[in-house]
């Protein structure tokens, strides 16, 4: 009896671990897209003459390259006064035995161009 429930609860552990080693990578992924959102964000912030398509292709290159399953239509990039947003939702879906499932996300940022004050 003693065997059969530490043989369960070896069983139990690796189905975690398991569980863990499929999700971790999307939301890891998820904040590497962040953060290349938040330097897109910032330098279109001091470059107002940078396009949003330019800001887009940029972001949509590194999503690619981090495997994120986000389309063009699904990123969107507004500039209002001297902010710069962009946001996108996407979906990860995660194969597990006996459980597959999605993952939802909404990556976002904002970098508000910063202003020097003469005193």
């Amino acid at each position: 009896m003693k065997t059969l429930r530490s043989i369960f609860g070896i069983v139990v552990v690796a189905a975690v671990l398991y569980a863990a080693w499929q999700v971790f990578p999307a939301f890891y992924a998820k904040y590497q897209l962040e953060e290349a959102m938040d330097d897109t964000a910032r330098e279109g912030a001091v470059n107002l003459s940078q396009p949003e398509l330019e800001m887009r292709d940029k972001v949509m290159g590194r999503a690619h390259s981090l495997g994120v399953p986000i389309s063009p239509e699904q990123l969107q990039i507004r500039r209002m006064d001297n902010d710069v947003y962009i946001w996108g939702d996407y979906t990860v879906h995660v194969d597990l035995p006996l459980y597959p499932f999605d993952l939802q996300f909404e990556a976002a940022s904002k970098s508000k161009r910063r202003t020097t004050r003469n005193m």
